[in-house]
């Protein structure tokens, strides 16, 4: 992840800091309404159309792409919406950024190295004179007149509860292949936002320079240096990442190289699956990798990915050896539990094929509200959420059907008696009389399979999240659901990992949630997920190809992960007791599970199946039945004669 420069040996090159830009439009503006006609965002040379001085013909003339901006004019002294798409406004395109002040520098050198950035080019001027602070850019982007206005603001802003309270809306950019990246911590932490660069450190590798320079660096990455960063528009780097840098720097904060040594094995891995299991893994990887030289291949996705790929025979071309799951296999479509060792799945399809499940941490699901909405103002007021309350926001059944299976109606304290809506007021006569809108995860992944089974407790007679509610339930990915927080939404309510919401604890809150009416009321974090006292903590799974080659190679990997829970730590997960994990080092041990009276070839893959063997079975079955049939038949022939 940190090379070095020109791979010289002598020098060490460190990740510092992010920095880039975010583009916003003013909420239910004309242009909010033609970026979402755009698909939600714009392309780089959409976005240097907008802001450059260059004439139609000069930005062609340096490569710039015509087709981004295929409802022309051809009048240079314009920049409408309605150019970038027929159905937009005829409304001009104001160009605002922060010309003074704390961190424009950076935002105007990005905007000029990566957008702006021919010879001769420069940005088109802000229509006012004095846009000296970031207040004022509020007050102009706010203004009734400049609704066709975007404005340029520091990463930092985007997740800043003062951007939500502007009535700002942010917007995604195109990447290469064609798909809009909105800003979030995710994007900013996965590097995947197309507007964000590297900030990194070249030192020099000598114990006098390192010793010299380590303190300054250690109060740079520090929660105190960090706000400084972000005062200045930059966004830091994730905690694990941290870590890492001060074990390259021989910290004290970080592991020693010695440490981690003696877990290294020279097998190759390939890991893919859900992002719920993505940073743990990862954080393991950066960390093992500092020390052993092993080739670690991993890709986050879904859940479904991490199943789908540990199932597929070793020849196919997204094979891996390991999958990450914050789920159960499904039993109808992916894999089923092997009787009498319940941990190994035999996949579908083809039940050749086996993996070994083994829990890697602790997550928890967060019931998460935006500061200062009508939805925050209201849970606060009760202390949190119970249950029963959270059960009847998010089911589709009446509150009929709700009480025959099992529900409390004295959780709806103000009821309507209407199952129609569900108003905040209906928890609690002081609350705001405003419908409940419902935000989550998408439908089948792990973190909507975990709140689903946990929260709609009659799942198995049909209780789900309803789609027939005044605001349909919006179903998103990961930390996509946090944004649609950010979108006009005071009555909406969402779940979501628990790891996706640390991340950003300055825009939203996370509900205490109680099993019983009196309480307790348990707010979700790294202590109360760890001892499952919260009560939607889950545990995070890694699934591993069932065979002796592959689990050899994975079980240093994840010794040297159990054996420093600090690094689950920093992803904002918890990491397992210690029983637990050397249960599961125990588990991968014990070499490949076979099945009984089944032969295996050499390579682990010519198990016999589990069908096979039913088929075996009912062959002779079958035939057993059919020599008696004929023999009686013969016999019957015998004696009538």
């Amino acid at each position: 992840m940190f090379p070095t420069p020109c791979n010289d040996p002598t020098s060490l090159q460190l990740l510092a800091a992010y920095r880039g830009i975010v583009v916003g439009v003013q909420r239910d503006s004309a242009a909010a309404q033609c970026i979402e006609l755009l698909g939600g965002g714009l392309s780089k040379d959409q976005l240097r159309w907008i802001y450059s001085t260059f004439t139609f013909r000069q930005l062609v003339a340096y490569e710039w792409d015509a087709s981004s901006v295929p409802f022309s004019d051809d009048d240079d002294s314009t920049h409408l919406w309605s150019e970038l798409h027929e159905n937009c406004t005829n409304t001009e395109i104001l160009v605002a950024y922060e010309e003074a002040g704390a961190g424009y520098v950076d935002a105007m050198d990005y905007l000029y190295d990566h957008i702006v950035k021919s010879p001769g080019e420069t940005a088109r001027k802000s229509p006012l004179a004095n846009l000296t602070s970031r207040e004022a850019l509020s007050d102009y982007m706010q203004g009734s007149d400049n609704g066709g206005a975007i404005a340029i603001f520091h990463l930092h802003d985007t997740l800043s509860k003062e951007f939500q309270d502007r009535g700002l809306l942010n917007i995604g950019i195109m990447n290469k292949d064609g798909n809009v990246i909105k800003p979030s911590s995710k994007t900013f932490d996965s590097e995947t936002y197309p507007l964000l660069k590297k900030v990194t450190i070249g030192l020099v590798r000598e114990a006098a320079a390192l010793n010299a320079t380590r303190p300054f660096l250690e109060f740079g990455y520090s929660a105190e240096g960090t706000q400084i960063l972000k005062g200045l528009g930059y966004w830091p780097i994730e905690e694990w990442k941290k870590h890492s840098v001060y074990t390259r720097l021989g910290s004290h904060l970080g592991l020693s190289v010695k440490d981690i040594q003696p877990y290294c094995n020279e097998a190759n891995l390939e890991i893919a699956g859900g992002n719920t299991v993505l940073p743990v893994v990862r954080a393991w990887k950066d960390m093992y990798t500092v020390g052993c030289p092993t080739d670690i291949s991993l890709e986050g996705g879904r859940a479904s990915d991490g199943a789908r790929r540990v199932c597929s025979r070793p020849d196919v071309r997204d094979a891996v050896d390991v999958g990450m799951m914050s789920r159960d296999f499904n039993y109808e479509k992916e894999a089923v539990p092997r009787a009498g060792t319940p941990f190994v799945y035999d996949c579908l399809g083809d039940n050749s094929i086996s993996a070994v499940q083994i829990d890697v941490g602790l997550d928890g699901i967060a019931v998460i509200l935006t500061n200062g909405s009508v939805g925050e103002q209201c849970v606060r007021l009760l202390g949190g959420l119970t249950m029963d309350q959270l059960r009847w926001i998010y089911s589709n059944y009446s509150d009929s059907e709700l009480e025959n299976s099992g529900w409390d109606p004295s959780s709806l304290a103000n009821s309507d008696f209407d199952s129609n809506t569900h108003l905040w007021s209906e928890l609690d006569e002081r609350c705001a009389a405003e419908e409940i809108e419902l935000v989550g995860d998408k439908r089948g992944e792990g973190t909507f399979t975990g709140f689903w089974k946990a929260v709609l407790t009659d799942h198995d007679n049909g209780e789900v999240i309803p789609d027939n509610r005044p605001s349909p339930y919006i179903e998103a990915f990961g930390a996509d659901t946090l944004q649609y927080l950010l979108t006009g939404r005071p009555n909406a309510i969402a779940f979501g990992g628990y790891h996706f919401y640390v991340a950003t604890q300055d825009v939203f809150w996370a509900a205490p949630l109680a099993l019983e009416p009196a309480g307790p009321f348990v707010a979700p974090t790294e202590g109360t997920i760890g001892d499952r006292t919260y009560p939607l903590s889950r545990g995070m799974f890694i699934v591993i190809r069932n065979t002796d080659h592959v689990l050899k190679n994975v079980l240093p990997f994840i010794q040297f992960g159990f054996d420093h829970p600090e690094l689950i730590r920093t992803t904002g997960y918890a990491p397992l007791a210690d029983d637990r994990a050397k249960e599961m080092i125990l588990r991968l041990s014990q070499g490949a599970y076979t099945v009984k009276d089944t032969e295996q070839d050499s390579d682990g893959q010519g198990m016999m199946s589990v069908g096979m063997i039913v088929g075996i079975v009912v062959a002779s079955l079958v035939g057993a039945v059919l020599v008696i049939v004929t023999a009686r038949y013969i016999l019957g022939r015998v004696y009538s004669i």
